[in-house]
């Protein structure tokens, strides 16, 4: 778990420029293991300490901050 929590953040474009670089397939894979995540999370809530819980908290404001460029970037929109 600690890996992919790690992992995760470094799939967010940090801007638009970032998002047209890395393409779409990156932010697929961070939406993918955030889901895989929360299914695991739903059935085995413990699988995640404290500090990972505060980790995957950052992660999700994080994407929230980041969801117009995750979008656009998902859909291929920036690539144009």
């Amino acid at each position: 778990m600690d890996w992919l929590i790690a992992f995760l953040p470094g799939t967010i474009p940090s801007s638009a420029e970032d998002a047209i670089l890395d393409g779409p397939d990156d932010v697929h894979a961070l939406f993918w293991h955030r889901s895989e995540l929360q299914k695991i999370l739903e059935t085995t809530p413990e699988a995640l300490n404290q500090i990972q819980r505060s980790k995957l908290a950052k992660l999700d404001r994080d994407i929230r901050a980041a969801a117009l460029l995750l979008v656009g970037a998902g859909k291929g929109m920036l690539h144009r």
